[in-house]
């Protein structure tokens, strides 16, 4: 029987920590979603579900292995009354209690869950959504959006690409025009001065440039690649993903606006909340990009 530390380490057969097969000559994990190093307790790579999962893409269940595991890659899980997991001849069994596992969601709680008895065969009620569908849909219902605003920015893949190349992540610029006007050519709801995809605002641009889809997706990732490089001075501390946050909210209102502050990068942001969702949405909607 295998026994390991709390992040995985240690093992003897073939199928390791939570089940998981051992890759032999590299010493890591295989988990279906992604590679697992237990030496060093995180993900090779980054979540599939972007920020949705946390700030830490490479984190495994959040830096607290003594009360969660992640079987698929994709979402942490725990056991409701304790327990540890021990293998023999490549099957998993969950000593003391019942297993739970459920789906971290952008709203920062538990999703629906799905239980599993002490043999680790199926029991209990309830289903595992798609993290990445839960997440995406939270975040959209938290811009006033749909999912018909992903369907055509992703129609519009191409153009974006070449717009953001060099400069800004395409997935940032995309999620940008989704949260603006739902990725829609349209002229700003309320009556506001917002014009296009991007809601171009004065600046010296004409309507046939902010209107022109090509040209106003340019403008804008020369606008985000410019104020990433003055956060990045301003801010030296800031993480990348608080950079990427405070570039986003400078979209939403003059860059100066932006505190160092990690927390209250938003603050003052349309519902207050315009940096990390359109994070949450660049990071989970654009999945198959």
């Amino acid at each position: 029987i295998g026994k390991y530390d709390e992040y995985g380490a240690g093992g003897t057969s073939r199928f390791r920590y939570t089940g998981q097969y051992w890759l032999g000559e590299a010493n890591l994990l295989y988990y279906r979603a992604r590679i697992y190093d237990a030496r060093l307790g995180r993900f090779l790579q980054p979540d599939p579900i972007g920020y949705g999962g946390g700030m830490n893409m490479y984190a495994y269940v959040g830096g607290d292995p003594m009360n969660f595991t992640d079987p698929t890659g994709l979402a942490c899980a725990s056991w409701r009354s304790g327990g540890s997991v021990t293998e023999e001849g490549g099957t998993v069994t969950i000593v003391r209690g019942r297993y739970e596992e459920a789906c971290w969601d952008a709203g920062g709680g538990w999703g629906p869950t799905r239980y599993y008895n002490e043999s680790g065969d199926g029991g209990g009620s309830g289903e595992t959504p798609d993290p990445r569908k839960a997440a995406c849909e939270a975040a959209l219902e938290a811009a006033g959006q749909d999912n018909s605003a992903i369907a055509r920015a992703e129609a519009a893949w191409p153009l974006l690409s070449k717009a953001a190349q060099n400069l800004i992540a395409t997935r940032l610029l995309a999620a940008v025009g989704v949260r603006e006007s739902g990725f829609r050519n349209v002229s700003e709801v309320g009556g506001g001065g917002g014009r296009g995809v991007f809601q171009i605002t004065g600046n010296g641009v004409s309507d046939a440039n902010a209107y022109n889809v090509e040209w106003a997706a340019r403008w804008a990732a020369q606008k985000l690649s410019s104020d990433f490089n003055y956060f990045r001075l301003k801010f030296p501390s800031f993480t990348n993903v608080q950079l990427a946050q405070a570039t986003a909210a400078s979209y939403n209102f003059y860059r100066t606006n932006v505190r160092g502050d990690p927390s209250k990068i938003d603050q003052g942001t349309t519902r207050d909340n315009y940096g990390s969702n359109v994070l949450q949405i660049g990071g989970t909607c654009f999945s198959k990009r």
